[in-house]
């Protein structure tokens, strides 16, 4: 085997592991539009991300070592098109789901909240507008688990300018699904002009997840205890993670899409025919 060929074999066994390994912690891998039915078969192959999930706050007594959400085996993923959009999954593993059919109080029931920014607006916090960021906020239905209410931010009610959502509930686990766009300036409350982000490789946007359990059946505001949980934990006070710029939410850099094995070694044994 001549000296060329070690060194192509040697690159494409290198790019081979590490686009078998999955993107960096920081990275948002490219992808196609997902389906938002809640199935999350078209998720094949995706880096999930598990392990991640911490604690960080809880309100209504201390009841350290009841927590209902397996936050070791509870996972999520996420991606970018060049649509302008996220899409992402949120698997939530929890023993004792607590839903409502509306949103009524930031911690009346089990939900998810979605945070994203767009490329000029590192760690800004969401304002009651949303111009500068946006929280997005849903929860399966009681009356039929295979249904969701989506809110956007604290504003009960209010439009979601182009996100889709949608969940599906089996045994303990509840999964998520969420097509986002991306925003620089979102008018929707403001006034201002909506702008959206054009994403493309090598910009870097915001997007975290917050995951919400309540214990026991809400009856008042703040009552029962209630856990917020996501990757880096929550500051001390009613603080999210994602809310402000000391507590900023994960920043993500866009990435292609990784090369399969599969394409990497049929190039390679393209290549090495050519140089017989």
């Amino acid at each position: 085997m001549g000296k060329k060929l070690v060194v192509l074999v040697g690159m494409i066994a290198m790019l081979a592991s590490a686009a078998f390994a999955g993107p960096n912690a920081g990275d948002m891998p490219y992808g196609a539009p997902a389906t938002i039915d809640g199935d999350i078969s078209d998720w094949a192959g995706a880096a999930w991300r598990t392990g991640t999930l911490q604690m960080g706050y809880y309100t209504g007594g201390a009841v350290a070592g009841n927590e209902d959400l397996d936050l070791a085996n509870m996972r999520w993923t996420c991606r970018w098109n060049d649509n302008d959009n996220v899409y992402a999954v949120m698997q939530v593993i929890d023993s004792n789901p607590r839903h409502l059919d509306a949103f009524t109080e930031w911690c009346a029931t089990d939900r998810v909240e979605w945070f994203v920014h767009g490329e000029n607006n590192q760690n800004v916090t969401y304002h009651s507008n949303m111009q500068d960021a946006q929280q997005y906020v849903m929860s399966p239905m009681a009356s039929d688990d295979s249904q969701c209410w989506i809110e956007m931010g604290y504003k009960k009610g209010a439009p979601i300018t182009g996100m889709a959502g949608a969940v599906s509930v089996s045994g303990n686990t509840v999964t998520y699904e969420v097509s986002i766009p991306v925003f620089e300036v979102f008018g929707g409350f403001s006034g201002a002009t909506t702008v959206p982000t054009d994403l493309a490789v090598g910009m870097t946007i915001g997007f975290d997840v917050l995951v919400g359990s309540r214990l026991t059946p809400y009856t008042v505001y703040d009552a029962a205890p209630y856990y917020l949980v996501d990757e880096t934990g929550v500051s001390s006070g009613t603080v999210h993670k994602a809310d402000g710029p000391s507590d900023g939410m994960q920043e993500f850099t866009l990435v292609p899409e990784p090369m399969t094995m599969s394409l990497l070694a049929l190039g390679g044994l393209g290549l090495i025919r050519r140089r017989k």
